[in-house]
């Protein structure tokens, strides 16, 4: 009895040895280039959030010709994406819309994710100022100065940081008078 469950196990084992072996077949050369979703790949490979982000330079090539809705547009496909500069570029487009609280929303993500961004912070000063209430352009002046201050014009920001002071306190007067 123990033999023949011996030589059972040895011919199952031998009859599936030659199965598997029967479906194992060579993949083809284009396939392997392609990968095994074939020309699907490219289309889902670009739903990732790029690391180069090529998309950010086009957007903020529209921004710069006033085409808020196609900048819009351009990041649609990247909005799950964690990346400050999606953030920015969307809260400036939503700003040119004239949707301010989306705006709001986006540049206040990317002062979440990143407190020193600088063309953030300049832009939801200016916002502030001209859509909302001079009170928060104010106390992002007031952020921005104490940046400067504590830089002393030695940071690498500094340059950056005189122009937003200068842009939000100009908006700040023109407001009042």
């Amino acid at each position: 009895m123990r033999n023949a469950i011996k030589l059972l196990f040895a011919v199952s084992a031998a009859t599936f040895g030659f199965a598997a072996a029967a479906q194992v077949q060579p993949i083809p050369q284009q396939q392997l280039e392609k990968g095994f979703l074939g020309d699907q790949n490219a289309r889902l490979s670009s739903q990732d959030a790029p690391t180069d982000a090529p998309y950010t330079i086009r957007a903020a090539a529209a921004l710069a010709q006033n085409d808020f809705a196609r900048a819009l547009a351009i990041l649609r496909p990247y909005r799950l994406s964690q990346d400050v500069e999606y953030h920015y570029l969307a809260g400036r487009a939503h700003e040119g819309l004239g949707d301010f609280a989306a705006a709001r929303k986006e540049l206040g993500t990317v002062l979440r994710k990143r407190k020193n961004h600088i063309p953030a912070q300049l832009a939801l000063g200016l916002l502030e100022v001209r859509h909302g209430e001079p009170g928060q352009a104010a106390r992002a002046l007031a952020s921005l100065k104490q940046r400067q201050a504590e830089c002393g014009g030695e940071c690498r920001d500094a340059a950056e940081l005189a122009a937003a002071v200068g842009a939000i306190e100009a908006a700040l007067t023109e407001g009042r008078s």
